[in-house]
């Protein structure tokens, strides 16, 4: 059945192809009004509203689109920037490692640095001590010399010097005593097989002082020597004799009498 034609003006049902209205002549319109379908199922008004409601979904359906699209790349472009939440939480552990790392390692500097000072300063400590018991020696050293009046001594190595210059070494036992009360000084040598023992006396005594010891000088006068000196803490004896020659013994050790 072809679809009828509403007049507009009494509601009359039309053929489709009549112009003017069977029942009141009203012209009528060439847009079908009413029921398209012999069903009567739907009307164009719905028609009209079910595609204005498609349109309306498609264009939100559209926009949504849009709107997820344009979030999504303005997040996409953010995180390109910026990094994602992640990143940077990931950034931030690095740092915070790094920060911990860098702590560390001063702080591992700062204590191997005090470990090394405190070291230093024990080392000064005991260089320290060293010398101040080196120095009480001495001087319990010297005050023994002081006390006692007789000191023999035991010598395995000498040299002949001539102005100031080493003419003669000499590897051999030599022994030297000193006594204070009698004023005399006796060297004991070998020679051919031989010990000859030589007593020299002295009328005067000084001393010169040096820094780290003192050196006695007796001063003598006849046998051919002129002055014999004496320094305990170096553990040497000299004797210069008249000719400018000098015999000096070195590594002096105590006899105990």
């Amino acid at each position: 059945m072809a679809n009828p034609k509403i007049c507009d003006n009494c509601g009359k049902e039309n053929p489709l192809k009549n112009k003017f209205c069977i029942n009141c002549g009203h012209e009528i319109n060439n847009t079908t009004k009413g029921i398209i379908s012999d069903k009567g199922n739907k009307t164009i008004e719905e028609i009209e509203n079910n595609n204005s409601n498609f349109l309306a979904i498609g264009f939100a359906t559209v926009t949504i689109i849009l709107i997820v699209y344009g979030v999504f790349f303005i997040v996409s472009e953010k995180n390109k920037k910026y990094g994602t939440k992640n990143d940077t939480i990931e950034l931030s552990s690095h740092k915070y490692l790094n920060e911990s790392s860098t702590k560390d390692s001063l702080i591992l500097k700062a204590e191997t640095q005090k470990y090394y000072k405190e070291l230093e300063e024990k080392h000064a400590q005991k260089e320290k001590l060293a010398e101040q018991e080196k120095r009480l020696h001495q001087d319990n050293k010297t005050q023994k010399s002081t006390s006692k009046t007789k000191f023999s001594f035991k010598s395995t190595l000498g040299d002949e010097e001539r102005n100031g210059v080493i003419i003669n070494t000499y590897h051999e036992v030599t022994y030297h005593t000193i006594d204070l009360q009698n004023k005399t000084v006796s060297l004991t040598t070998k020679s051919k097989g031989k010990w000859i023992k030589q007593i020299y006396h002295f009328d005067g005594i000084y001393k010169e002082e040096a820094l780290l010891a003192t050196t006695y000088v007796l001063q003598v006068g006849n046998n051919g020597v002129i002055e014999i000196w004496w320094n305990s803490v170096k553990g040497n004896i000299g004797y210069d004799l008249v000719d400018g020659t000098r015999l000096a013994f070195y590594e002096l050790v105590d006899i105990i009498e």
